[in-house]
């Protein structure tokens, strides 16, 4: 009776690169450190275009929607008041008497328009990518390495993708 040693399980791990080139040097790199060829793979693959949250613009662009917000609702609350003001009896638009302090009512439209702005200015930033100059059709392709081992080799491997400034997944 012979015992038989189970074969080791082989697992993937792969390298993201942003352009095709980086990605044919880490094969090459991973190549010449002794992985055989048939393990060690490139693939193109598309992304969703559109930045996650945490990569776009939209705290940018929320900080000055909510000053431009801020200034827009402060203008418009006092030119309110002033004609709620001028205009006889109960109006519409009559926001404040005069024995009331404008102050609290102009308060409460910069409140109200820095919100606004603030909200419409972090939805219009979502989609800008943080870095300047990127296109879409940059954020829409990365580049895979993937590399077939064991536990030890892919340890190996993925010291040799990050040398070669790779992201790993």
């Amino acid at each position: 009776m012979t015992s038989q040693q189970p074969a080791e399980q082989l697992k993937t791990i792969a390298g993201i690169f942003a352009d095709q080139s980086s990605a044919e040097a880490a094969k090459q790199a991973l190549q010449q450190a002794g992985f055989a060829a048939n393990r060690v793979a490139t693939e193109e693959q598309a992304i969703d275009p559109n930045p996650s949250v945490q990569d776009s613009r939209a705290r940018e662009g929320a900080r000055g929607g909510a000053i431009v917000g801020a200034l827009f609702g402060a203008i418009v609350t006092f030119l309110l008041t002033r004609v709620g003001i001028s205009l006889p009896g109960n109006s519409p638009i009559a926001v404040t008497d005069p024995d009331q302090p404008a102050f609290i009512v102009l308060l409460l439209g910069i409140v109200a328009g820095s919100a606004a702005g603030a909200l419409l200015g972090a939805l219009s930033g979502v989609n800008a990518p943080k870095r300047a100059g990127t296109t879409s059709a940059e954020l829409a392709r990365k580049y895979l390495v993937k590399v077939e081992g064991s536990g030890d080799e892919l340890d190996r491997a993925k010291d040799i993708l990050r040398q070669q400034g790779s992201e790993i997944s």
